[in-house]
């Protein structure tokens, strides 16, 4: 293996070893009603929340791979990458997300031409079958994956995978990263369906609160009316807030005048029922349009431009309810989301649940009717961090740092590695941790041929003792559960530089002790690095060529590739790592913010794919002899 960066080439590692690049459906296919394809959580929520996206765009469009798959093949084989792992639409296969309301043919044949496409340029298919993508019409039955029923839904969908593309794909993937499919979802509220709060709300987001509140009144001037109050100073914005924040049991005419106001800003904000902006699907009649999609698209382009259909009568389920003013302020004690419908003390571990189970399920479907003869692997991928101890001095902080790992990856791999969770979340979690039944148990436990792990930072982990609690820390929620507080910082010295997400800090060592800890704790078992990346912020304000010069993305890649062949080095059954990502995409709850791609995508002209500077370093390290 290589020791040292200038040494690294395709050769110090084995023939078989797997360098790939990694995207996802709703991320990069857009043709987002395309072929019959279904409403997924992710159309509705960015059509009907559009602020829950911070550039208030959506999927639609991305990079409209759906049309330039093609050419997009090509760009892999030129780099020279030995496989593709992208993300097969449930809602592409079944519209509705269910068998018996009917398969999209025209779903299986864009599928099957991108398989037939890799395989001819000889890059192997890696297909992961949910990243995220929950057919709306199963949130609108029974929650999504809140119910168990969506465990054999989802069988069906995988089931359908495996007989239609099984003959050719040799690597499955269940899930991708479930942690953050949860927490963002159901406890963050960052993710469709929006459900929970985060344990701070309250002393982070007045500020937030009132920037919504202006630009509703700035977009909806003859619906809000600010109004007015002593003490203003002129800014009747920011005192109705203050005051709708800080007064909930105030039931003077001004408090009541506060809170209707930011009740009436959520509304105009989020709720698109107006006759002008009524929700829409594609019609049951295929894809006619009547009703142009004016929602932000990342690109000027002059493509076929992205429409929506007459609105269909079922889908006028698709509106948000209005948010009752006199409740405004009254959730929890110490949280201020608006509709903060939810229980993020429970619903998670309810999710994760139905989630492990829908994987194991699927698993037993592929290795005891499709594995034999197909000769394929599968397996789950997980996100995970390195925790050091903020204070390696104190045993607390280092079990801190193994606590931190138990509630985001043992969470999901002890499950399908050992058929529990872990001790550590059965004694913090205790009843309101599900339990497995004692043929779920068998059927959970080694249910992944490979483990999927994707790597990106990491994080100090403080111990939280009772001392430093505070009062929200009594409350049932799962960051009480945790008990740890994460550090990016220690003695006043950040773990690592910046890149374009607030959350990602470059710390190469953290993808070696996490290879190295997984190999001990799991019996070594076969792992690949299913995504590693760094994103940079965009900026329209940059040339071209200036934003094509990524050295610092060359560095992460340098220093990662670095530890992965030491980590090899010292026994790890590593076997194959994928560029996240191999395009600049639509990166979920950012929008087109920040971009993680080797290959720029200009969202200002035609979608337009240009290589960057780590394109150049991929192209050279993986044909270096």
């Amino acid at each position: 293996m290589a020791s040292s960066q200038t040494e690294l080439k395709r050769s110090s590692f084995h023939e078989k070893f797997i360098f790939g690049g990694a995207t996802s459906a709703y991320q990069v296919e857009g043709a987002w009603n395309a072929g019959g394809k279904g409403w997924n959580n992710w159309d509705y929520m960015t059509r009907n929340y559009p602020k829950s996206i911070k550039d208030r765009s959506s999927g639609r469009v991305a990079i409209d791979h759906y049309n330039m798959f093609k050419e997009d093949v090509a760009l892999m084989k030129e780099v020279g990458l030995n496989s593709y792992r992208f993300s097969i639409s449930w809602s592409r296969i079944l519209p509705d997300g269910k068998l018996c309301a009917g398969i999209s043919k025209q779903g299986i044949q864009f599928y099957n031409d991108l398989i037939d496409a890799l395989l001819e340029g000889g890059i192997e298919p890696c297909a992961t079958l949910f990243h995220w993508d929950v057919p709306q019409k199963l949130e609108d039955e029974y929650g999504g994956f809140k119910d168990h029923q969506i465990v054999e839904h989802f069988c069906e969908f995988a089931e359908i995978c495996f007989w239609e593309f099984g003959d050719r794909v040799k690597y499955w993937i269940t899930h991708n990263e479930p942690w953050s499919f949860t927490i963002c979802g159901y406890v963050r509220k960052r993710f469709p369906p929006l459900r929970g709060y985060p344990l701070d709300a309250k002393s982070t987001t007045q500020k937030s609160v009132e920037q919504t509140v202006r630009d509703s009144a700035n977009d909806h001037r003859s619906k809000i009316i600010v109004p007015q109050l002593p003490y203003s100073e002129g800014d009747g914005i920011k005192e109705a807030v203050q005051r709708a924040y800080n007064s909930e049991n105030d039931d003077s005419p001004e408090g009541k005048a506060a809170r209707e106001l930011v009740a009436e800003a959520y509304n105009c904000d989020n709720v698109t029922n107006s006759k002008d902006d009524a929700p829409s699907s594609p019609s049951s009649e295929g894809d006619s349009v009547s009703q142009e999609d004016n929602s932000p698209s990342p690109t000027s382009s002059k493509r076929d431009s992205v429409r929506i259909s007459s609105a269909d009568p079922e889908m006028r389920q698709f509106t948000s309810s209005k948010v009752d003013p006199v409740k405004v302020s009254s959730q929890q004690q110490y949280t201020f989301y608006i509709n903060s419908d939810g229980d993020p003390g429970k619903e998670p571990y309810i999710v994760a649940h139905n989630l492990i189970l829908a994987h194991a399920h699927a698993v037993n479907i592929y290795r005891k009717y499709y594995q034999e003869h197909q000769q394929g692997k599968i397996g789950m991928t997980n996100v995970t961090l390195w925790y050091y101890a903020f204070d390696e001095n104190k045993q607390e902080d280092k079990e801190a740092a193994l606590r931190a790992l138990d509630f985001l990856l043992g969470w999901f791999v002890d499950p399908v590695m050992t058929g529990d969770y872990p001790p550590s979340m059965r004694k913090n979690v205790g009843e309101r941790l599900p339990e497995f039944k004692p043929d779920e148990k068998a059927l959970v436990k080694d249910s992944c041929d490979f483990l999927g792990i994707n790597y990106y930072t990491a994080r100090y982990a403080r111990n939280i003792s009772p001392q430093d609690a505070r009062p929200q820390d009594s409350e049932v929620h799962y960051e009480n559960d945790l008990r740890f507080k994460a550090e990016n910082s220690r003695g006043g010295k950040p773990i690592g530089d910046r890149g374009g997400s607030d959350w990602l800090y470059i710390v190469p060592d953290g993808i070696y002790q996490i290879m190295v800890h997984i190999k001990e704790k799991y019996n070594n078992p076969e792992i690949i690095i299913t995504e590693n990346g760094l994103s940079l912020s965009r900026n329209d304000e940059l040339t071209i060529s200036e934003d094509l010069n990524d050295e610092i993305r060359v560095n992460y890649f340098k220093g990662h590739i670095e530890n992965i062949s030491k980590a090899i080095e010292d026994g790890v059954n590593l076997t194959g790592y994928f560029i996240w990502s191999f395009f600049d995409n639509f990166e979920w709850d950012s929008g087109y913010n920040v971009r993680f791609g080797v290959y720029h995508v200009d969202f200002r002209d035609d979608l337009e794919r240009r290589p960057k500077k780590s394109v150049m370093w991929w192209k050279d390290f993986l044909n270096k002899s």
